[in-house]
């Protein structure tokens, strides 16, 4: 936006002037599923997400390559102050003694393979991938939660906007009545209360316009920064008030799909096989390893040419003593799987909790909304009519000044229901594990 255009937003909020005109400044067109869409590409929580995801997987790869053998080489020169033997010495024979010299060059080739450890590598492997499932559930479980955030801060936009219309629209109907009310003081058929009360409610009026203003642009803000966008582009884009269908769910056959489709729950239930595999490899530590082994040396010095010899070995290796750590490092799995266990169950609770809250919201909005609607189109109709008897002279200037206010009171109080419907149903489907861009899209894209 133009400076002249942020100027036009910041007159329009602070006098009042009808929506239509502020309409005008706003544009472009910024649907909650774009938002979403932003969100998801642009925040750093998913990213961070990813990354861990990634790590998990380099864990996982990391433990799967102990199955494969190991194959190393080394090649050292070494200069010694007095000639040294060049190559092992297998045997002495006086008529051909072995050959000396300061500097011996020497290298390997060895390959070794762990045969047996106890079941260790394959309950890491476990364990590895446990944690990467982990990771990738929490990447759709940040993705839910950016999600919801998501459409909280774009209906709170959407809310303090269409509270501030009606606002504006008060205002301007305040305006009208002061002149009516000043007019019929000069004619002599209104007392000078009536003119000042008609002012002090044009003041607090557009106090409330101010007020609002202030709100619209801290809420903007808010998902300016959540979308990765810039203020003055949310300013600038037309944000409208979405829709969401409104679907019977049966408690207990949604808890069902919940415990089973849950991210939160999900990655849980990865934790806990992830902990089970802790305990399975540190278990192994009770059991020997077994490795085969081969080495291919090879020797040369100034003066010889290279030579070279194989080895092979099978090694056993098995602590007898270790101080009780071996004890300790079991007992340290066992009280992971434990928490990890309850930590399930907890999900598990908190879940069937956010359900409850999620159906119960919903329900309460629904009624909300439907007595709001009725409370709006009856208070539009009280408004005309005491409007029409101070026009006649037969009104109370007190009571259209209420009516007028009860009526914006309403408004404001069913966009808040509104929002609250849609963020109900949201929250319902991130319970459900089935909220992401494309249920977005689906169920909350269009207006009503």
């Amino acid at each position: 936006m133009t400076k002249v255009a942020n100027a036009a937003v910041a007159l329009a909020l602070l006098l009042g002037v009808p929506a239509v005109g502020l309409a005008q400044v706003r544009s472009a067109r910024l649907t909650i599923a774009e938002a979403a869409r932003q969100a998801l590409a642009t925040h750093p929580a998913r990213a961070v997400s990813v990354a861990e995801r990634d790590r998990a997987e380099a864990q996982r790869d990391e433990a799967r390559a102990s199955w494969l053998p190991r194959v190393t080489t080394e090649w050292s020169g070494v200069r010694f102050q007095e000639p040294m033997i060049v190559a092992p010495l297998h045997g002495f024979d006086p008529m051909n003694p072995p050959e000396f010299d300061r500097l011996l060059v020497q290298g390997n080739l060895a390959a070794s393979w762990l045969v047996f450890d106890g079941g260790a590598r394959s309950a890491r492997g476990n364990r590895t991938e446990a944690v990467r499932d982990a990771a990738a559930a929490g990447i759709v479980a940040t993705e839910s939660e950016l999600l919801v955030r998501v459409a909280h801060a774009y209906l709170s936009v959407v809310t303090a906007r269409e509270t501030g219309a009606a606002q504006r629209a008060r205002v301007t109907a305040l305006v009208a009545a002061l002149d009516r009310v000043r007019q019929s003081e000069t004619e002599g058929r209104a007392a000078r209360v009536d003119v000042i009360r008609s002012e002090a409610a044009l003041s607090r009026s557009r106090a409330a316009v101010a007020a609002n203003a202030a709100e619209v642009l801290a809420r903007e803000g808010d998902l300016a920064r959540l979308i990765g966008s810039t203020l003055a582009t949310v300013r600038a884009s037309s944000l409208e008030t979405p829709a969401v269908p409104v679907a019977a769910a049966d408690r207990a056959s949604l808890l069902d799909r919940t415990l089973e489709a849950n991210p939160r729950v999900l990655r849980a239930r990865h934790q806990v096989n992830a902990a089970a595999a802790m305990v399975r490899e540190s278990r192994s530590v009770w059991l020997p390893s077994v490795t085969l082994g081969g080495q291919y040396n090879a020797f040369a010095s100034s003066a010889t040419s290279l030579t070279a010899e194989w080895q092979g070995a099978l090694r056993v290796s098995y602590a007898l003593f270790t101080g009780g750590q071996r004890s300790s490092v079991v007992a340290r799995a066992e009280a992971e799987r434990v928490a990890a266990e309850q930590t399930l169950r907890l999900a598990q609770l908190e879940v069937a909790t956010a359900v409850d809250g999620a159906l119960a919201a919903l329900a309460q909005a629904d009624a909300q909304v439907q007595a709001l609607e009725a409370a709006v189109v009856q208070f539009e109709a009280v408004v005309a009519v005491e409007r029409l008897s101070l026009d006649t002279g037969a009104g109370v200037q007190s009571e259209y000044l209420d009516a007028e206010s009860q009526l914006v009171e309403s408004r404001a109080a069913l966009a808040a229901a509104r929002a609250a419907r849609v963020l109900a149903r949201v929250e319902l489907a991130r319970a459900a594990g089935e909220l992401n861009l494309d249920w977005i899209i689906d169920n909350v894209e269009q207006a009503p």
